[in-house]
């Protein structure tokens, strides 16, 4: 089949001597029509190659970014009904739900110890006497 259609391909050629879309290139007899632009028909092959590749980037591409919303959604949603099933959990588990209140003595302690800390943390100051010259006078004196 193949032969045959080189070989009629490469009569027409012969037939019609100014007929510019069949060329003889190699062994085989191929059409080769021009665009437009003048471009040949491998350029403009290599052009829907580009463009279809620059395409298919782009579906991907999309699809990546609808791809990570969804899976942030479901994070949302998986970290809200873990929370729901968390909070169940610990609200069924006796003790683990109730707090009971603090002591009235332990209270008072962590009350003295933030005190003792706050007076820590603010010195009181001394004020050191000056003589007529300016400098520092001793506390003996």
């Amino acid at each position: 089949m193949l032969i045959a259609f080189q070989a009629v391909a490469y009569r027409l050629k012969g037939t019609f001597p100014t007929c510019t879309p069949i060329k003889r290139i190699g062994i085989g007899v191929w059409g080769g029509f021009k665009s437009r632009w003048g471009m040949g028909r491998a350029m403009m092959e290599t052009l829907y190659i580009i463009g279809t590749i620059i395409v298919g980037f782009g579906v991907v591409f999309k699809l990546l970014i609808d791809l990570g919303h969804k899976i942030e959604d479901g994070l949302i949603e998986l970290d809200e009904k873990l929370a729901i099933a968390i909070r169940s959990v610990v609200e069924k588990i006796p003790g683990l739900g109730e707090h009971e209140p603090i002591n009235p003595i332990q209270m008072a302690i962590g009350q003295l110890i933030a005190n003792m800390n706050q007076q820590k943390q603010q010195p009181q100051m001394k004020v050191i006497e000056r003589d007529e010259k300016g400098l520092f006078t001793s506390q003996d004196s």
